[in-house]
Order: structure tokens, then C-alpha cells, then sequence
């Protein structure tokens, strides 16, 4: 399929490839300045599967020993959001006693947010902290706010560089908003 195709789905771009880019090297610098002079374990985990290429592009930018793995939890059903999280891929590595670096594509609710972010401070870690290329701040049903915000954005579903509609879209390289007439039937 065509990019051409895929944009008749679209109403408009909300972050361009060069902004990602822009935002990828902004977190890269900042987690590099961190955390290069830690000494204990650092993991890097990637929320799937709309952070999948965020915490790639960011991941291979990274200047100091870490690993990486992934937590795949959804609380989408198609253009909905429910109060629901189902998780589907828990951590392979043990991550007591490590640094938690978590890479997200949206922080919206913060529900989601919340949830994982708890989950992972029961396993003992040494710091939790949450990086997003996204963010709603004025969607916030929680008290949560996250260590780094690459660009906050408005209210429409958005699509493309790994975030999806009913798993559709994330292959998009930038990120649009869904013309609403394809998923508001």
C-alpha cells in the first residue's frame, strides 16, 4: 500500500518525521546525560506496540551499557478508550535492584500510565521513571505526570509512527490525526 493511500484516511499531521527525529535526539541527550555515569543496571522498556519505534529510534541513540525489553498492555478497543488494562506481554528480565526507563508513545488519561508504572515499582527497581514522545495533559483523569514530554497535543486520535487504529496505520513514518469519518460510524 502506498503512503498516498493511507493519507486519504487522514485529516491532517500532527508531528512531522522531523520533529520525531528532533524529539528522539532531545530524550537521547537527556537520557545520556543521566544516567552515563550510573554504575547499576539501567533497563530500557518499551511500551508496545505504539512505542515500539519511539524506543528504537531512542534506544539506539543511548551512550551507556543497558538492556532493553517490552510490556504490551491495551485498554483500546478500536477508537475507544476503556478503564480496563489487559496485559499481554509482561517483562522477560527482573528488574529489582535496576534503573527503569520507560519509553511511551502517549501518555493521554494516565490511567494506563499509572497501572504499569505501579506494577513495576512492586518488583523493587531502583528508579522508575517514564519518558513520552506524547502527551494530553489536559485529558488527565490521574495525578501523573511523566519525566520528559516530547510535544503535547490536542484531542484527536492519532495515528501513524507506531500508534494505530484496530492495529492499522502505525507504519505511517510521522504522525496524523484519523479523519473521524473512518472510525466514528
Amino acid at each position: 500500500m502506498k503512503m498516498d493511500k493511507l493519507k486519504t484516511y487522514l485529516k491532517e499531521t500532527i508531528v512531522t518525521e522531523e520533529e520525531i527525529q528532533e524529539i528522539v535526539n532531545r530524550l537521547a541527550d537527556k537520557l545520556n546525560e543521566e544516567y552515563v555515569e550510573v554504575k547499576e543496571p539501567i533497563v530500557v522498556v518499551g511500551l508496545l506496540k505504539g512505542g515500539l519505534l519511539f524506543t528504537c529510534d531512542v534506544f539506539k541513540r543511548l551512550n551507556f551499557p543497558c538492556s532493553v525489553d517490552f510490556f504490551w498492555a491495551t485498554s483500546y478497543v478500536g477508537s475507544a478508550q476503556t478503564s480496563r488494562l489487559e496485559i499481554k506481554k509482561d517483562l522477560s528480565e527482573d528488574v529489582e535492584g535496576k534503573h527503569i526507563i520507560v519509553l511511551n508513545d502517549l501518555v493521554s488519561t494516565a490511567n494506563s500510565m499509572q497501572i504499569i508504572t505501579n506494577k513495576l515499582k512492586e518488583r523493587n527497581p531502583l528508579s522508575v521513571k517514564v519518558y513520552t514522545l506524547l502527551s494530553r495533559k489536559n485529558s488527565r483523569k490521574y495525578d501523573f505526570t511523566p519525566d520528559f514530554v516530547g510535544k503535547e497535543v490536542g484531542d484527536e486520535f492519532l495515528v501513524g509512527y507506531g500508534m494505530d487504529y484496530n492495529d492499522l496505520f502505525r507504519n505511517l513514518p510521522y504522525i496524523a490525526a484519523l479523519d473521524d469519518r473512518f472510525y466514528k460510524q
